[in-house]
């Protein structure tokens, strides 16, 4: 898997964790957050995923992102849409996991935002995607708390 940094830079997500690592220290707190979007235009469904690493001591950050258009016959339905997003999502931050980078944040400092809400038309899978990410044993918010995924991937998706 590939990602790219808020210069455009394509890394292998390899390189991503190295970077991850030389960010984090011992001594301030960290979140890292991960979230998915996507716009559908056209026979074209443009899905942005997010991984954000967010130091809370000095407000800093990095941001690392996956952008990809993926072609489709017809019409898709939300629901099926929110579940790929929350599958993405999922398995961005198994792959973080199993680099260990996790080991020095700390997993509770993981958590998923997912683009449902309890209004609107999202609020029909929200038990179907926390308990994706809960199934996990990850971590999540939804909106309006969930900003990597409504706001980030979303200015990203379009």
């Amino acid at each position: 898997m590939f990602l790219q940094n808020i210069k455009k830079e394509i890394l292998h997500v390899g390189n991503v964790i190295d970077e991850l690592k030389a960010f984090v220290n011992m001594t301030d707190t960290f979140e890292l957050i991960i979230g998915s979007d996507s716009q559908r235009k056209g026979l074209i469904t443009i899905h942005a995923t997010v991984l954000f690493l967010w130091n809370l001591t000095t407000r800093k950050f990095r941001l690392f992102y996956n952008k990809e258009r993926i072609p489709h016959t017809g019409r898709i339905d939300l629901s099926v849409r929110l579940i790929e997003e929350a599958s993405r999502s999922v398995g961005l931050a198994q792959t973080v996991i199993e680099s260990g980078v996790m080991d020095v944040i700390g997993m509770e400092n993981l958590i998923i935002h997912l683009d449902v809400g309890v209004n609107g038309k999202s609020k029909k899978v929200i038990n179907t995607v926390t308990g994706m990410v809960k199934g996990m044993g990850l971590e999540y918010k939804i909106k309006p708390d969930a900003f990597v995924a409504s706001c980030i991937a979303d200015r990203l998706s379009k």
